[in-house]
């Protein structure tokens, strides 16, 4: 496969430009965030391996720039549940943007139906990653996202996010995850 290159390649070049952009952060002048961190996720998910399932997902502050996440997807053999905390703020590096810096506990279950029998085969391990959330217009918020996983021999994943905004408390979303197993998923997104 020739994927394996290209991504590592493109991991390489934002793990340089993320370090780069961190080492110019002055935490101590953290302001307020542009964006709200309350919010709970439904999509549709469409998994490379050829499943397709859906995804929840949930955010909410414990204080101004900190809070729990957690997700659960599940699709017809594979699960998944994580849950962690976040850091999210404002910093004077990018003007419409909060960087967030994240990291948990997920657990995994593949189920595979054999010719003599069926078999399982499950994981658990820890997450963490970073990446910047972006507000391109009035209506259209831009994210983008590293991180690692460590269940399932561990993975480097890239993700790419746009939501349009609908109304005051709902947007459209769109995610794509470039991993070992890349997947696409499409939904809504809730403020509350």
């Amino acid at each position: 496969m020739k994927k394996k290159p290209v991504l590592q390649n493109l991991t390489a070049i934002v793990i340089v430009s993320t370090f780069n952009q961190v080492y110019a952060i002055d935490f101590s002048t953290a302001k307020q965030n542009v964006f709200d961190y309350n919010y709970a996720e439904a999509e549709f998910v469409d998994y490379d391996a050829g499943d397709s399932g859906f995804k929840l997902t949930g955010s909410f502050d414990l204080k101004s720039n900190a809070g729990i996440i957690g997700h659960f997807a599940t699709a017809s053999n594979y699960t998944e549940l994580g849950f962690g905390g976040d850091y999210h703020a404002k910093f004077d590096v990018l003007p419409n943007a909060d960087y967030l810096f994240y990291g948990g506990f997920e657990r995994g279950e593949f189920s595979f139906d054999g010719i003599f029998a069926d078999y399982t085969y499950d994981d658990s391990g820890f997450f963490f990653g970073g990446g910047v959330r972006s507000q391109l217009m009035e209506q259209l918020e831009v994210d983008g996202e590293i991180s690692y996983h460590s269940f399932f021999d561990g993975d480097i994943r890239l993700t790419g996010r746009v939501l349009y905004k609908l109304g005051e408390h709902l947007d459209l979303k769109a995610q794509l995850d470039l991993e070992d197993n890349d997947r696409f998923s499409i939904g809504v997104r809730y403020y509350y």
